[in-house]
């Protein structure tokens, strides 16, 4: 996943207007809150498995706008085939990838501002089975480095008993032939953009729990947060080892 179901966020609650320019890659999220993906409440207790950031006490009678950017890191862009957004929103969207509108769902046409809301409830039945989005077209708009998908989550009404947004975007890529690096060195010159400090095996760039060498055992990326992990961790550099508990 380039967007994990528990990948970091930054929020925006519209108690004051929202920033011009704020889907952008490069925007300054200076003074937005941070998060994990899964955003919203419910006073019932039924979305309380898919929420990660509890915002009830923000949210509840005040405001019926959510605005959240989910910036991810990119190295080769041109091995992209397929590209996939996945989205549970109770009650709608309007969804950015570096600042182009890709998908909406229960918005409406005109021009969308802090007060906007969504034009009616969705369908929480579809929730168990969401609806995958093809962005393959879309694609172009991605770039080396940091990009960003930028959501702007819409409730029916301020006084809704739950709000929930969750976005997950997932790429294919071709699988690799007889070139696919084989040594520990070999696999980090494929990521370019990590940093000359931050190629030690045991360095962690992307913060998400794994040094450098436990991605390379477990073929996960250096470079893309999918959130903390619930695992123990041991390693053993010496005796070529890696244990998990």
């Amino acid at each position: 996943y380039l967007i994990g179901s528990k990948a970091n966020a930054h929020f925006w609650i519209p108690n004051e207007p929202v920033t011009p320019g704020w889907r952008q890659a490069d925007f300054d999220a200076i003074g937005w809150r941070q998060g994990l993906n899964g955003l919203g409440y419910d006073t019932s207790g039924s979305f309380s498995p898919d929420i990660n950031t509890e915002l009830r006490e923000e949210l509840h009678f005040r405001h019926a706008s959510l605005f959240i950017r989910y910036p991810f890191q990119l190295d080769q862009i041109s091995s992209i085939e397929d590209l996939t957004l996945t989205m549970i929103a109770d009650d709608g969207y309007v969804a950015y990838l570096n600042g182009r509108e890709v998908a909406r769902q229960n918005a409406a046409l005109t021009q969308l501002d802090n007060n906007s809301s969504a034009v009616q409830a969705a369908d929480e039945d579809r929730f168990d089975d969401p609806l995958q989005i093809d962005l393959r077209e879309y694609v172009s708009l991605l770039h080396s480095g940091t990009n960003v998908l930028a959501v702007h989550a819409l409730n029916h009404r301020p006084s809704s008993t739950d709000f929930l947004v969750r976005a997950t975007l997932s790429a294919t890529m071709p699988v690799m032939d007889d070139a696919t690096p084989t040594t520990f060195q070999d696999w980090l010159t494929t990521f370019p953009t990590v940093p000359d400090n931050a190629r030690e095996p045991n360095s962690d760039w992307d913060r998400d729990g794994l040094g450098n060498l436990l991605e390379f055992a477990l073929g996960t990326s250096p470079i893309t947060q999918d959130g903390k992990l619930a695992w123990s961790i041991e390693t053993s550099i010496d005796s070529d080892t890696i244990t998990l508990s």
